[in-house]
């Protein structure tokens, strides 16, 4: 399955509803299970202006298991110096078998025209057979821009305003 404008290295999985009886996408028909017999990463260029955004994503791990040897891979996440990791073991209850959990985080871009790398990265064990090491659900990907707070734009126009009204008094 091509997932447009998506790179992945060396595949990833696309799954439904039918493939993971325990769970459903979190929206739409299809989600991305980052290694199935082998560590994969998906990734992508985007072209964004300066400003503050907000990454926005969703995660499951494929088995129930919470334990210091868990079934289910880490999986590293990257953006524009923005950059986390999700234990294929965390602590029960922050990230629950057969649920999905939205992930979120700030992170700025500098100038205009600038092309970042979103990435995503399941990590850990390769096993020799079977599943072993499996997992790392990701669905709903988003990046969207984070508007200046209004209280802002008021205190910018009126230091604009201060510096034109300075201005004309001067000439």
């Amino acid at each position: 399955t091509v997932i447009t404008g998506w790179s992945a290295d060396p595949n990833i999985e696309i799954q439904t509803a039918d493939t993971q009886s325990q769970i459903d996408p979190n929206s739409g028909d299809r989600y991305a299970e980052l290694d199935t017999n082998t560590n994969a990463t998906i990734y992508q260029d985007i072209l964004l202006d300066a400003g503050t955004y907000l990454l926005s994503f969703f995660y499951s791990p494929r088995v129930n298991d919470t334990s210091a040897d868990a079934n289910t891979n880490d999986m590293s996440y990257s953006v524009a110096g923005l950059s986390g990791s999700i234990l294929g073991a965390p602590t029960p209850g922050e990230f629950n078998y057969g649920e999905w959990t939205e992930v979120t985080g700030y992170f700025t871009v500098e100038n205009d025209d600038t092309t970042v790398t979103l990435s995503f990265q399941a990590s850990g064990e390769t096993p020799t057979s079977g599943c072993g090491n499996c997992g790392a659900l990701l669905d709903d990907v988003s990046i969207a821009a984070v508007p200046l707070p209004a209280g802002l734009l008021l205190m910018l126009s009126a230091v604009g305003a201060f510096g034109f009204a300075r201005r004309r008094t001067q000439a």
